[in-house]
């Protein structure tokens, strides 16, 4: 037996298995139009698990991955994700156009992307 199956099988048998990977990551080129302000670009990545539902997302300003917030969306089915939708504030990906949309009414932002998928949904 190899030392990595050896090192697997404790991991497993004391409760402490690998990180499972996400079913789904989506990195969008973002452009963001704050209400009377300059428009910024930025890229955003979601990883997405299907079971359960839940997500993480981080953003690079162009000096790398930073931030991490997590949650948990309203909703994922097979032509969107929605991560929120609560009459102020708006946020989800199609994955039919690969657009990525976030609508903040009380702050008056707007921003909008383009997108692709880098993992796909386990069979």
């Amino acid at each position: 037996m190899s030392k990595f199956t050896l090192l697997l099988a404790s991991l497993i048998w004391f409760g402490i298995a690998p990180a499972k990977a996400s079913d789904l990551t989506i990195t969008c080129d973002v452009q963001q139009t704050p209400e009377g302000q300059k428009k910024t670009e930025f890229k955003r990545r979601f990883e997405i698990d299907f079971e359960p539902r839940y997500f993480k997302t981080s953003v690079d300003n162009g000096k790398g991955w930073r931030g991490r917030e997590e949650g948990f969306p309203e909703d994922i089915n097979a032509t969107r994700v929605v991560f929120i939708d609560d009459g102020k504030v708006s946020q989800y990906y199609d994955r039919a156009t690969h657009e990525y949309v976030y609508q903040d009414v009380t702050a008056g932002i707007e921003a909008k992307g383009k997108c692709r998928e880098e993992g796909q949904p386990k069979k």
